[in-house]
């Protein structure tokens, strides 16, 4: 007597419901992700845009200290003299003034040049202080500067770096101080 064992070929992939059923979990859990990731790109992209500014004004600071000339650190349009504005959205210069007269001439070497990427971040400074001049000695005569970096959109919060006279930054996140309305 010969047994036959008859085997079952086991069922290779998915059948639609369960691929349905996977979507549809997929979904739900993307619909609940997403919001919280466009908040982390919006803090990301601040995070970076602040850091950046911070590394600048090290770099004039370094600059002044190193070669014992004031170096000045304004905003700019042309990407070569200074504006005489308070947006620094559009860009800013570094520029060693071995004149002491405050504004770029022609000989003056530029230093470092940003211009402006496009994003919702506007970057004002606070009003009496159009740009910075750093001595040989490291410090900023003059008032602290603010420079505040303000979202356009409400997924992230404002923020600021204020630069005192000895010309040390530090960052304050305290939306009390940062006025972003005007």
């Amino acid at each position: 007597m010969s047994e036959k064992i008859l085997f079952k070929q086991r069922q290779q992939g998915f059948s639609l419901l369960e691929l349905l059923i996977s979507m549809a979990i997929f979904v739900i859990l993307m619909s609940m992700v997403m919001p919280a990731m466009s908040a982390m790109v919006a803090q990301n992209k601040m995070s970076a845009r602040v850091n950046g500014f911070v590394s600048k004004f090290h770099m004039a600071r370094s600059n002044a200290i190193s070669s014992g000339i004031n170096t000045v650190v304004c905003p700019s349009l042309d990407q070569s003299s200074c504006e005489n504005s308070f947006d620094w959205s559009e860009g800013l210069i570094i520029f060693a003034d071995s004149n002491n007269n405050r504004q770029r001439d022609v000989d003056e070497p530029l230093i470092h040049v940003w211009s402006a990427q496009q994003d919702d971040i506007r970057i004002v400074s606070s009003s009496g202080r159009r740009k910075t001049i750093y001595h040989a000695d490291g410090r900023t005569p003059g008032t602290n500067l603010t420079i505040k970096f303000c979202p356009r959109s409400e997924d992230d919060e404002a923020r600021a770096i204020v630069i005192s006279n000895n010309g040390r930054l530090r960052l304050d996140r305290r939306q009390a101080v940062i006025d972003c309305s005007s």
